[in-house]
């Protein structure tokens, strides 16, 4: 079953592609209902209305994710090509339910997929840091990641895929040689398939029997 928080802020960083400067864009939930919603494949979704600001699947996301929590609000951070980027959300009290209480709630589910750090109070750091452009920022409690060398095998592919091992892939394996024109196009077609979340589950248990396989590719 999903789980659904109300939100009253989401902020997401842009930075200027010209200038290289960026800043907060930000989403209130008076102009159209806020809502984050854990699904039961694993996807986080932030939700403006009927439009969607922020999808994405958890099955990995251990690697390349962090959060950090400070009373009623989350700052998520990760890593996209080598660049880190972020956003933010501030929970909306619901009748008894307090703001700090609904994020506790979502950040004890949340933290079963990637780290989530949680700070009592704001530090100066913490408040420069969302001044900073996220791509010179590194993401807190980081580790140094290996790069795997020589034969893959299909159980080692699936295991880095699935996030159980936390390490890069050959340079060989970063560049791909499918068209990309319509890779938006797809996406939105498998997305509004009712059936689609039962695949994206099936593919997750085909990756856990991989994973205990050998076979060299």
């Amino acid at each position: 079953m999903s789980s659904v928080w109300k939100l009253e802020r989401y902020s997401r960083y842009v930075t200027e592609k010209n200038h290289g400067r960026g800043g907060w864009e930000v989403y209130e939930s008076e102009k159209a209902e806020l809502n984050l919603t854990l699904t039961e494949c694993s996807f986080l979704v932030i939700c403006h209305g009927t439009t969607v600001v922020e999808s994405h699947s958890l099955v990995t996301s251990r690697a390349w994710m962090r959060g950090l929590v400070i009373g009623d609000s989350m700052m998520f951070l990760y890593k996209v090509k080598g660049n880190t980027r972020k956003f933010k959300i501030k929970f909306k009290n619901v009748n008894t339910d307090t703001g700090n209480n609904l994020c506790s709630q979502c950040t004890e589910k949340l933290s079963k997929y990637f780290p989530i750090k949680i700070n009592s109070q704001p530090t100066t750091s913490q408040s420069q840091e969302a001044k900073q452009d996220p791509n010179d920022e590194q993401v807190e409690g980081e580790a140094v990641v290996e790069t795997l060398k020589g034969e893959i095998t299909l159980s080692k592919m699936a295991e880095v895929l699935s996030g159980k091992l936390k390490a890069n892939l050959p340079k060989a394996y970063e560049e791909h040689k499918y068209p990309t024109e319509e890779t938006g196009l797809l996406l939105r077609l498998c997305l509004t398939d009712p059936s689609f979340p039962a695949f994206v589950e099936h593919v997750e248990k085909e990756l856990k029997d991989i994973i205990n396989e050998s076979e060299p590719i």
